[in-house]
């Protein structure tokens, strides 16, 4: 089990990556589709390149958390990864915290108090609505689906009001006098001593009303047959053998249905089993999943190392691709960052508190390298530098996917405090560094 973990884990880190390298590059597509730049440095620009992404991003977080539910069923190793490299890995780099925080404090040294207002209303509440549109949608896409599962595997118990065709039930006979209850599992024919094949003493099942319900219970359909009311009140059956009346009145016992009535019930199936079967049952034991072919480990892998090496030379030999190399080179780090500090808000159910700190520190980490390109005077290869920094770690760091996500699924108290700690929370501390290039 070791070796699965170790070889699940290592599978997670490449998609993370090979979807990070897609969601930054995604969000700068963005960025040169809408021209959303001001300034004349591509630093600029990637500090402002949020609105779009974050909508069209936090959407797609939308459409995919729905259906969560089914791939946590498969045990196959590749369903999980999918789903996390496209919800944290492309939906988590393509959505930003840093940049829309830091240019929503930038407009408070430009003197506009009302753009600040408005830049974090509509920055932060359109995605949230673009989630929990895609989430609406997606939701009853997946209980459809669960609704269809559910009645191919669920089986549901037939109710009768009447016995089936089939059913043979032993007939009850009555005794002429008032005390007897006459339970015949044999013919009347065969009891009676009548050549008639009538017994004289006995009222035949077809003259008399049965008086109580007669109930019986099977693992697939439940009878219940309600008689008209009556005076005569039948004692239980007895267990000592088949009970008929002699032509003299006296009650007469067959010796030889004692034995079949004394012989043991078979055994009937438990119809509600304990929810916790023994270790050891078949039932009980979890299936091991699937093991990961080693192939594509080393597929994967090489994939990587290849990627890497053919970006870092590329960044090396061109300069006009520079700037893209570079944020492909940072955004993974800053995703896996992301990913494996965020596995842990499951001990924080009411604040998801490594969230915060994540797009918290990483809107810190951008605003001071936006404070750093704005006082020194830095050449192309440093700007660029810096501006991978900022776009692909401190971008892919941070995210609106996942905050938006979490808010629409806390408690409606805890839903407010967490996103008002952390946008004014934020806003408090990119105000002091910014306000740092004002001293």
């Amino acid at each position: 089990m070791g070796s699965y973990l170790r070889k699940r884990f290592l599978c997670d880190v490449i998609v993370l990556s090979f979807f990070s390298f897609a969601g930054v590059l995604t969000r700068v597509g963005f960025s040169n589709l809408f021209n959303v730049t001001h300034g004349k440095s591509n630093i600029a620009g990637a500090v402002n390149t949020d609105f779009y992404s974050n909508v069209v991003g936090s959407f797609i977080m939308g459409l995919l958390v729905p259906f969560r539910k089914f791939i946590e069923k498969d045990t196959r190793w590749w369903g999980t990864t999918l789903y996390i490299g496209l919800t944290t890995g492309y939906c988590g780099s393509l959505t930003t915290f840093s940049s829309l925080s830091n240019q929503e404090s930038t407009t408070v040294f430009g003197g506009s108090g009302t753009n600040f207002v408005m830049m974090i209303l509509i920055g932060f509440s359109v995605s949230y609505w673009a989630l929990q549109t895609a989430m609406h949608f997606s939701d009853s896409i997946a209980n459809r689906i669960s609704n269809k599962e559910l009645e191919r595997s669920v089986e549901l118990p037939l109710i009768s009001s009447s016995p089936p065709q089939n059913a043979n039930p032993p007939p009850l006979s009555v005794s002429s006098q008032p005390s007897s209850v006459l339970l015949n599992k044999k013919n009347s024919n065969d009891e009676s001593p009548n050549r008639s094949g009538k017994n004289p003493h006995t009222t035949q099942p077809d003259e008399l009303p049965v008086i109580f319900p007669v109930m019986k219970v099977s693992s697939h359909e439940v009878e219940v047959d309600v008689a008209p009311d009556s005076t005569t009140v039948p004692s239980p059956p007895t267990t000592e053998g088949s009970i008929t009346n002699s032509p003299t009145g006296e009650p007469h016992v067959d010796p030889e249905q004692v034995e079949e009535d004394e012989a043991p019930l078979p055994t009937q199936p438990d119809p509600h089993p304990h929810p916790h079967p023994h270790p050891q049952s078949v039932e009980g034991v979890k299936k091991p999943p699937p093991p990961i072919p080693t192939f594509m480990i080393i597929f994967l892998s090489l994939s990587i190392f290849l990627v890497y090496c053919a970006l870092i030379i590329l960044s090396i030999l061109s300069s006009g691709a520079q700037y893209y190399t570079l944020i492909c080179i940072f955004a993974p780090v800053g995703t896996l960052i992301r990913w494996s500090l965020g596995r842990r808000n499951i001990y924080h159910p009411k604040f998801p508190v490594y969230t915060f700190l994540v797009n918290i520190f990483g809107s810190a980490i951008l605003s001071a390298l936006h404070v750093i390109s704005v006082h020194k005077t830095l050449s192309t290869t440093s700007s660029n530098v810096l501006a991978g920094l900022m776009t692909g770690f401190c971008g892919c760091l941070t995210t609106v996917s996942s905050f938006v996500n979490e808010v629409y699924h806390l408690h409606l108290y805890n839903s407010y405090v967490y996103a008002l700690v952390s946008i004014f929370g934020t806003q408090i501390v990119l105000v002091l560094i910014n306000g740092l290039k004002e001293i």
